[in-house]
């Protein structure tokens, strides 16, 4: 009866859908919808995201709710760049797109060693033949930039 739901998420997007889905819990001031990662979760000062006359004098969580994935959704909006069902307009892949100063995956694949793109496939997709990968990789942009997933 009492408690409070915070929504946290990097993608703005999802964030937006979500405060127009759920406009009258956020009014009540049941719900809050951060745009973060959820690593920072601990460090959110909930006297700035409810109204203070709302919280015990010491708010905590009680319940922490996580989904951690990938929606359809924004594996299938091609302006992302994350399918490889179709040859996508943009070589993007990034979750939190509002953050410029980060590199996309089109950064990545055409200014990167096969030495790095070698380490980002075997840490991070437990590719068996990464280093196969990375070096066509390096091979087919020689003429010309990756700009798709195509």
């Amino acid at each position: 009866k009492g408690f409070r739901i915070i929504g946290c998420d990097l993608d703005a997007p999802t964030i937006e859908q979500c405060s127009r889905e759920y406009e009258e819990y956020i009014e009540k001031s049941k719900l809050a919808l951060v745009h973060s990662n959820y690593v920072h979760l601990p460090n959110l000062n909930l006297r700035n995201i409810f109204p203070a006359k709302t919280l015990k004098p010491k708010p905590k969580f009680d319940i922490v709710l996580m989904d951690l994935g990938f929606s359809s959704y924004q594996l299938h909006d091609e302006d992302r760049g994350f399918s490889y069902m179709s040859d996508e307009q943009l070589l993007d892949m990034r979750y939190d797109r509002s953050v410029v100063d980060t590199s996309t995956a089109h950064d990545i694949v055409n200014h990167s060693t096969v030495f790095d793109l070698n380490q980002i496939f075997k840490r991070f997709g437990d590719e068996r033949y990464s280093l196969k990968l990375a070096s066509t990789i390096v091979e087919e942009r020689q003429g010309t930039m990756i700009n798709t997933t195509g």
